[in-house]
Formats: C-alpha cells, structure tokens, sequence
C-alpha cells in the first residue's frame, strides 16, 4: 500500500500545482546551480485506517523567487485513490505528531528553537469531509 499511495502522491502533485522543483541559479555554473525538491515522508496513522499516511514539505527557495505558498501538505492513504490531501498548512508551519495514540494526533507548529515551548494548533480529522481542521474545544476537552 506504501508504494502505491507514494506513487500517486507524486501524480497527483502535478495535478495539484504544486512545483516538482524549484530551481535556482544560472544552470551554466556547477557551484551556483542548484535544485531543491519536496520532501516526502511517510507518518504514522493518522486518520485511523490502519496504514500510513504521507507529509511534504514545500521545496527551499531561491534569494530571487517567492517562497512556497505552503509550508507542508498532509495526504492520507485510502483503498480508493491510493491517498488524497487532507491538509495544506501555511508557510512557516511544520508538522508534529501526538504517537502516543492511535491514530497518531496531529499538531501544526510553528517553528521554534529546542527547549523553546512553540505555538502548536491541534487538528482532528473530520471523516466525513476527508481534511484536516483545527480541533473544536470540546474534542479536545475529550482527549486522552
């Protein structure tokens, strides 16, 4: 299932606009050129079907171009599609995980020093509209 959803993660970029890469620098110079990519990393469960759900990370940029206009995407494995987006954070924002339950809790951060205490909004997963939202305060008021 991993390959699967890997593979039409990367189809779907393509149809998403996001940039496969973004590349900066005169291609004629080893040492200026260079090409940055989204990253793609495989998380725990977090939708709770059982398997392993996907987040990337928006290329780097160049001094001379605009940044992203996202800072992650997560995309959820399902026995339909093979996975789907169910969250785009804003640039800046990076992913956390809650692992010690199942499915995983998902926190959208801001980043931080270590040992700095950082901004984090907690999201839950809405089945029936298939995304990520920010948590209402009554689920988490239930949460373990």
């Amino acid at each position: 299932m991993e390959d699967r959803s890997c593979r039409m993660i990367f189809r779907r970029l393509s149809l998403t606009g996001i940039s496969p890469g973004v590349a900066c620098g005169n291609p004629n110079d080893a040492d200026a050129f260079t090409v940055s990519y989204p990253a793609v990393a495989s998380t725990p469960d977090l939708n709770g079907d059982g398997q392993r759900d996907w987040v990337i990370e928006a290329p780097s940029f160049c001094a001379e171009q605009a940044a992203a206009d996202y800072g992650y995407e997560v995309w959820i494995s399902d026995e339909t599609d093979g996975a789907s987006r169910a969250f785009v954070a804003a640039p800046g924002r990076w992913p956390a995980f809650q692992v010690e339950r199942t499915p995983a809790g998902m926190l959208d951060a801001r980043p931080c020093l270590t040992g700095v205490i950082c901004e984090t909004i907690p999201l839950e997963w809405k089945r029936a509209a298939r995304v990520f939202r920010p948590a209402s305060s009554e689920s988490l008021s239930s949460r373990p």
